[in-house]
């Protein structure tokens, strides 16, 4: 599973990364984001959510870095 590690970057970097990986993913790929921005742990989920994928989240360690789980849907 690709794992894109935005966890160093801060919004609206992530976001923007985000939406050029879904444009170029196949329907029902499947990968996963680690976050750390509170902006982009807000926005990233919700984009996609809004975009109709399926999405998980969850905190992943003490540094409240999130790992976000998501499915393609398109």
């Amino acid at each position: 599973m690709k794992i894109l590690d935005f966890s160093l970057l801060r919004c609206p970097i992530p976001l923007v990364q985000t939406k050029l990986f879904v444009k170029s993913a196949n329907n029902g790929a499947q990968f996963q984001i680690l976050l750390s921005d509170r902006g982009s742990v807000q926005d990233v989920p919700a984009i996609l959510k809004k975009m109709g994928h399926h999405v998980e989240t969850e905190v992943i360690n003490e540094k409240n870095v999130v790992l976000v789980t998501v499915k393609l849907n398109n």
